[in-house]
């Protein structure tokens, strides 16, 4: 059920806050909701309608945006956009450098790896590979921590991917694939983790032929700057043959107790 009237929605009762590749995305004021809005008969709209509501099933996960239902087409100004929960910190990827600024504290940001491993695992555990993972589609949620979004051209069971990663988040030596696997989306995970733990883009300042070769020649960057505990996991992502995110979740596991173990012996 939509938490706000579509019939009673007038031009002035929307903010635009996001414009995507065929996509437009509105803030419906004085509520809790966005809406997706596509342009008439839009192929990733439906599929990416049929993943969200693939995903909500038997209550979701916490850490996938949540999805309330797609506006009726009836009426004009939103017609069959599909509607989401608002967060006005808005991406990872534009907040990155503004986090105390915002009220993310320390010990949000340290829930966050294993927030994403978890949202990779439920995911890729319902049969959905998102081919897009990144911290511009992580959003900070209001408690501090973060959820995954934007399936638009992510690929399920009957719905092939239709995107791609961007260049930090892709391995060059499967660039010859015609579609993203979970294979794809293990090695983004390894960036997106190696971005969480530094707290800098991967190859931060360069260009896109260098981030390419060095992720080519595998001439990966120095992990110190990352949680030790981390770094182990980071590397499997973009090296180990066949590592999964159930895996992941698993390191990640021992890592809370590393975690846990240094601060009640600090």
């Amino acid at each position: 059920m939509l938490p706000f009237d579509p019939s009673t929605i007038k031009k002035d009762d929307l903010d635009g806050i996001g414009v995507g590749l065929s996509s437009i995305v509105v803030h419906v004021k004085d509520s809790n909701s966005v809406v997706k809005t596509f342009p008439p008969l839009d192929k990733d709209q439906d599929a990416e309608r049929r993943i969200y509501e693939h995903l909500q099933r038997d209550n979701g996960h916490p850490n996938i945006l949540k999805y309330f239902g797609r506006c009726p087409a009836e009426y004009e100004l939103l017609r069959s956009g599909l509607a989401f929960e608002y967060h006005p910190r808005g991406t990872l990827l534009a907040s990155v450098d503004k986090l105390d600024a915002i009220g993310v504290s320390e010990s949000d940001r340290q829930r966050w790896p294993h927030q994403i491993v978890s949202a990779m695992d439920f995911i890729h555990s319902r049969g959905v590979i998102h081919g897009d993972i990144g911290l511009h589609n992580l959003l900070i949620h209001n408690d501090g921590g973060i959820v995954l979004c934007d399936f638009a051209g992510s690929g399920m069971e009957g719905l092939l991917p239709t995107i791609g990663a961007g260049v930090r988040y892709s391995d060059p030596q499967r660039s010859d694939n015609l579609y993203s696997t979970k294979d794809d989306d293990i090695f983004a995970l390894g960036t997106v983790l190696y971005e969480l733990g530094s707290m800098k883009r991967l190859f931060e300042g360069q260009s896109s032929q260098y981030i390419y070769r060095h992720l080519r020649d595998r001439e990966f960057p120095d992990l110190s700057t990352v949680p030790l505990p981390l770094r182990g996991l980071i590397s499997k992502c973009w090296s180990l043959p066949g590592y999964q995110a159930s895996d992941a979740l698993v390191d990640m596991g021992m890592f809370h107790i590393v975690q846990k173990a240094l601060r009640t012996s600090s």
